[in-house]
């Protein structure tokens, strides 16, 4: 009943209301007695009759270190014990207590009966229970009741801050002040209740008047209120009180004795606490990752909402159950045990674990998580584990997909037939030029280009020191502009054409460019193959064309009665002689070849009337079409006037290479004619003769003879073999 308006005089000798209670517990049958007292500080109609009754009343957050302390204190060897805690009353209301206690053992040292003593400290700690300085406060409390001589000075001493008596009968209210000057300083006229009650603040008031009346109808008188005042600077204060009223006779109350001390820094530290109990609760509900606390036995002592739906049960279903209970198919969950028994034992962490198995959300499915453990340490013990759970399903799945598509893609990358790297450009080498190197290549880039693997990551201006600056400069516009090339360019160096796509990949300033190509040589080769065929051709169809305008005229000149029949042979032997070059390539034509197809209209004579005998030889493209006219001359000259213009006559056609009569080697071709009628020389000289003469010696620079003899037409070229047979030839 603090308010303004007294000074300090001489203290009464009165005692704080505590609150003390008593019990046995006999642990070997769990066998639980609680004094009333005791009842009447926890809250209840009744005492529990067993430990699991009391564990209940523990706050959820002391729950797991007073068991583990509670289990300490009978295994060891110790005779007494004292730790506190807080409970949590049916009404929801939350207090402080001091529990110390004695244990009787048997002969072998098995706790028997514990004696116990529980004293309600809530509102003499100047902190929580979790404070480090908490048990020694709670037991200077504890010494205080043990003399109550002085338990006003103590309570002084530790902010109990105003004394007061209220005599009921002449409703005068008085205060002994103590010297915290954050409290009203008070005048020497005491109060009235009601101006007491005015100085309490106006949402604290009627709480404040039912809490006097309750004391004033109760049996035992007991009275305790908190509630606010304002201070002499106009700031909010909490004050406790608490008193015994003393009755008359008649049983009618006349003296309300007391004592009301600041709590404004515990009101505020329980705000603050509250607040951040709020914020933690709501961080643990809402969080986006699983959370779970389990005891020392591994049953699960919370859990959030996330890691519930993870596994597919109710949040109150995991409650005293251990995950395999939970989760059958839970894949190494004794690995999981034996982890967390470590974990007790040695303090120490267990993260980024990879567990997997199947959960009542989605059976038969295979799930994965990764989860990070660590002990719940309290006063230097472990006394459970702690999880932060992360589902890892999906991202499973990806990067197995992802794997999968690597592994595809790189099948591909190393099949594929076309060259493909990948090259990192630098546009700023020490030199000022361009310099890049390989950074990922295919087998097909080591054999399209020929490039030994050693240049792999290699700078190429150091390593390939002569190849051109042409693919220096366009790579490096690739990396610099990020516009694509497709060109085809050739390399003196490595002797090779390519076709060739370069594009940029990968962030600008990593200057990759990826290079997609194939080796083109071959078809290079045949594309100029093809372009020198094709001017050989044109060159050859004009000299064809030429000779056979040469051969009209001639023919005309000297045939002109039989013209068509004439010139149409001559071209037929010009064109043999031109199926013979085209089936060789354009390139020789052997001796024998030629030889046949200019007497195919004979081709039932040959072997019987016509003789061919010659060494294995090939003549040059321009010594074709000279000899083969002439060969078509003289069989028509033998199958109109010589040895095949009867049924007698034969015709020899030899050849060979002469190396005894000229430094040089010199290649001969005979037509002989015998047994057939007898011929004269011509009178005149005709298109024949010039064909089988002045053309075979201007195309071959060789020497031809005509001999008319009686037996028969003798016909002989004589050249440099060098002049009409091909390389091979010559050599044979």
């Amino acid at each position: 009943m603090a308010t303004a308006g007294m000074t300090s005089r001489q203290a009464p000798r009165l005692a704080p209301e505590w609150r003390i209670g008593t019990y046995e517990w006999r642990p070997g049958d769990d066998r639980l007695t609680w004094s009333p007292e005791l009842v009447r500080i926890y809250g209840l109609e009744r005492a529990p009759t067993a430990e699991q009754g009391f564990s209940e009343l523990v706050h959820p957050e002391d729950r797991v270190r007073v068991e583990g302390e509670t289990s300490t204190f009978l295994g060891s060897d110790a005779e007494s014990f004292s730790h506190s805690f807080r409970i949590v009353r049916p009404d929801g209301s939350v207090r402080v207590i001091l529990d110390r206690g004695a244990i009787e053992r048997d002969s072998a040292g098995n706790a028997r009966v514990v004696h116990g003593i529980n004293i309600d400290v809530t509102d003499e700690a100047p902190f929580g229970a979790s404070h480090p300085d908490y048990e020694r406060a709670a037991s200077e409390a504890q010494k205080r009741i043990l003399d109550r001589e002085t338990q006003l000075d103590l309570a002084m001493q530790a902010a109990l801050a105003i004394a007061f008596e209220w005599d009921i009968r002449t409703d005068r209210v008085w205060r002994i002040l103590s010297d915290d000057d954050l409290l009203p300083v008070t005048a020497d006229q005491p109060d009235t209740f009601e101006a007491v009650a005015a100085a309490v603040h106006p949402d604290d008031r009627a709480a404040f008047r039912a809490a006097v009346e309750a004391a004033m109808k109760s049996a035992d008188g007991r009275y305790y209120s908190e509630h606010r005042i304002a201070g002499p600077d106009g700031a909010e204060r909490w004050l406790a009180e608490s008193g015994n009223l003393e009755f008359g006779e008649d049983g009618t109350p006349v003296r309300l004795i007391g004592i009301s001390h600041d709590i404004t820094g515990r009101k505020r530290t329980e705000q603050d606490l509250a607040e951040a109990n709020a914020l933690l609760e709501a961080l643990f509900e809402s969080a986006p990752v699983g959370l779970g606390v389990w005891d020392a036995d591994f049953r699960f002592v919370r859990i959030n909402p996330e890691l519930a739906a993870i596994n597919g049960l109710p949040p109150e279903d995991h409650i005293g159950r251990r995950p395999d209970e939970i989760l059958p198919g839970l894949a190494n969950v004794d690995e999981v045990y034996r982890n967390w028994q470590r974990m007790l034992e040695t303090g120490e962490p267990w993260r980024e674990v990879e567990i997997s198995g199947e959960t009542p959300a989605e059976l038969g499915r295979q799930r994965h998580w990764q989860e990070d453990f660590f002990p719940v340490r309290i006063d230097e013990r472990n006394f459970g584990i702690a999880a932060i759970v992360q589902e890892t399903t999906r991202r499973k799945a990806a990067e197995e997909q992802l794997r999968a598509s690597e592994s595809r893609c790189r099948t591909l990358f190393e099949a594929i037939d076309e060259g493909f790297c990948v090259v990192e450009v630098c546009l700023d080498a020490p030199d000022g030029r361009i310099d890049y190197r390989v950074v990922q290549a295919n087998p097909a880039f080591y054999e399209q280009t020929g490039f030994p693997k050693a240049i792999f990551n290699q700078w190429l201006r150091e390593a390939a020191p002569d190849l051109e600056e042409h693919w220096y400069e366009i790579y490096g516009s690739v990396a610099r502009t990020g516009e694509p090339r497709r060109f085809e360019e050739n390399s003196e160096m490595l002797g090779r054409w390519f076709d060739v796509y370069a594009f940029r990949i990968d962030e600008p300033q990593k200057r990759h460019v990826a290079i997609l190509f194939k080796n083109i040589s071959e078809r290079k080769r045949h594309e100029e193959q093809t372009r020198l065929l094709l001017h050989e051709i044109n060159h050859r169809s004009k000299n064809i064309l030429g000779l056979a305008q040469a051969i009209a005229r001639q023919t005309a000149a000297s045939s002109a009665e039989n013209f068509v029949d004439a010139f149409g042979e001559r071209m037929q032997s010009l064109a043999a002689a031109q199926d013979l070059l085209v089936d060789h390539d354009w390139k020789s034509v052997p001796v024998e070849d030629l030889v046949r197809s200019q007497l195919g209209h004979f081709s039932g004579l040959m072997d019987e009337r016509i003789e061919i005998d010659g060494p294995l030889l090939s003549v040059t493209s321009g010594a074709t079409q000279a000899l083969g006219m002439a060969l078509h001359e003289l069989a028509t000259n033998a199958a109109k006037y010589g040895a095949l213009s009867d049924e007698t006559g034969r015709v020899d056609i030899g050849w060979a290479v002469e190396t005894k009569a000229s430094p040089e080697p010199r290649f001969c071709l005979t037509w002989m004619e015998r047994d057939g009628p007898a011929v004269a020389e011509p009178e005149r000289r005709g298109f024949g003769s010039r064909v089988t003469t002045t053309m075979v010696e201007a195309s071959t620079g060789g020497e031809v003879t005509v001999e008319y003899a009686p037996q028969g037409l003798r016909w002989r070229l004589t050249c440099l073999a060098a002049s009409v047979l091909d390389g091979a030839g010559r050599s044979g």
